[in-house]
């Protein structure tokens, strides 16, 4: 391969690398305008949330205690699980040839 071909070749690797990476950053560019776009759209749906809770009336008593209770007996049935799940473990394995 003669110097002037390699320079050829050199050059458009080096071009087909600067457009790789042009390509990338305008990438980057719309993912980031992607992700500020989606926390505008997080902290309006938050301000909303909490205006209309600010408008309910004090009655969430009742929904605690069923999130507690529910939280108990998820947290019950996680330890029974895992209970089973090592008497399971610790049982001798017998292979039958």
């Amino acid at each position: 391969m003669t110097l002037t071909a390699l320079i050829v070749t050199l050059t458009a690797f080096i071009v087909t690398v600067t457009a790789l990476i042009v390509t990338l950053m305008a990438l980057i560019v719309t993912l980031t305008a992607l992700i500020v776009t989606l926390t505008a759209l997080v902290v309006t749906l938050t301000a909303l949330i909490v205006t209309l809770t600010a408008l309910q009336p004090v009655k969430q008593f009742h929904s605690f205690h069923v999130t507690q209770k529910f939280t108990t007996v998820f947290t019950r049935t996680h330890h029974l699980f895992l209970f089973c799940a090592r008497l399971i473990q610790s049982m001798p394995s017998y292979h039958v040839s």
